[in-house]
């Protein structure tokens, strides 16, 4: 690639980013690291939950818990991650033997986002079908197109969950590296 192609690469970069942080103002000023490449192969519904084939909505019926309302509705993704074994809980807080997730919500009381917390310090999340993220705080995402509202969700830590976790970070990872 010549000179002027990685140029013009590299605005266009730029200006994508400025177009992301202008729908997330508060991520501006959050420290937070890219994790992956742009895919449409998932989004961060099927995520926070470890699916990285299929990307998890109430607008698609057969990704979608047939036991649950088709809606936006924040109370549909609570059913939605109740079936899967989480629970309403009162923080974001880490807990050891605790999976966290944190849903975030629109003054309608529409879903908009979900995240999940990847230890002790970080969060991480897909950010559409833009790529991956880790940040250190929930609130970085708030305002903006995420809305201001977080419900958070746990459930008790399985091996089983935590292997597969570890698994799809590391082909996330190695996706990444790739060209």
């Amino acid at each position: 690639m010549g000179k002027r192609a990685k140029s013009n690469l590299n605005s266009l970069k730029a200006m994508h980013e400025l177009v992301r942080l202008s729908y997330l103002p508060n991520l501006r000023n959050s420290t937070f690291t890219y994790e992956s490449k742009a895919t449409k192969n998932y989004n961060c519904a099927a995520w926070a939950i470890a699916i990285i084939n299929k990307a998890i909505s109430h607008d698609h019926p057969y990704n979608w818990d047939p036991k649950v309302p088709r809606t936006q509705h924040i109370n549909s993704y609570i059913k939605y991650y109740e079936n899967r074994g989480f629970g309403l809980c009162n923080s974001g807080k880490y807990e050891k033997g605790i999976e966290k997730i944190v849903l975030y919500s629109d003054e309608y009381k529409e879903w908009q986002h979900v995240a999940f917390q990847l230890n002790k310090k970080k969060w991480a999340c897909k950010m559409g079908n833009w790529e991956d993220i880790y940040h250190n705080d929930v609130h970085c995402l708030c305002g903006g197109m995420y809305g201001s509202t977080l419900t958070y969700m746990s459930r008790k830590f399985t091996w089983k969950r935590k292997i597969k976790r570890l698994a799809k970070l590391w082909w996330i990872k190695i996706l990444s590296m790739k060209s």
